[in-house]
């Protein structure tokens, strides 16, 4: 029997990080900026868990970090965290899609999408050392993606395409040894377009 991975990803996340999943649909919002950015994306046949570790520290800049209290807040750039982890599975395939929402200033998102495939693979190499249940994972193929959410596109090398066909796949690029795309947010999406 194959391992259901957000499942198991959920029992072992913190409640407080994890975003509402609904049956069929999942809605990424990022509060953070001016003006009030969404993205909804659809699935059907896939388990789906999504949470976020873009958690500000307390104003006193003497507090620990909430999600990396062992990082020194003063050190540049350590502290760099993406907006949603969403993990996928359909039978053995598992997708880890790390998304950033940006309004206007993209600067820094390719640096914040590989600091949360470090992050996920810490996860899951602690998971699958930890807890049995997840020892089945090296049986499944696992891959990361990062999506940057933006307006307007960044490059015109990325998928600008506005069709919200199912069947409709995005083009990922590599970007630095992570397949990466661009899309609007705004949009409806399907999981399969990301597959």
């Amino acid at each position: 029997m194959v391992a259901c991975i957000p499942k198991l990803l959920s029992e072992i996340i913190d409640k407080d990080l994890h975003e509402p999943v609904d049956k069929k649909n999942l809605r990424l919002i990022e509060l953070k900026t001016k003006e009030k950015l969404s993205v909804d994306i659809r699935f059907d046949d896939y388990h789906v868990f999504c949470f976020s570790i873009d958690k500000d520290r307390n104003s006193d800049e003497s507090s620990k970090d909430l999600i990396f209290p062992f990082f020194n807040a003063s050190a540049l750039g350590v502290l760099s965290k993406n907006d949603f982890i969403i993990i996928a599975q359909k039978q053995k395939k598992v997708c880890v899609f790390l998304i950033e929402l940006k309004s206007t200033n993209p600067d820094g998102y390719l640096k914040q999408l590989h600091s949360a495939r470090a992050f996920m693979r810490f996860v899951l190499d602690k998971a699958r050392i930890c807890h049995p249940k997840f020892k089945s994972i090296d049986e499944l193929e696992l891959e990361y993606k990062g999506i940057l959410f933006s307006k307007p596109p960044i490059s015109n090398k990325f998928s600008e395409e506005k069709s919200k066909s199912k069947n409709k796949k995005l083009l990922f690029e590599d970007k630095k040894g992570l397949l990466v795309t661009q899309q609007s947010y705004d949009n409806v999406y399907y999981m399969s377009q990301f597959f």
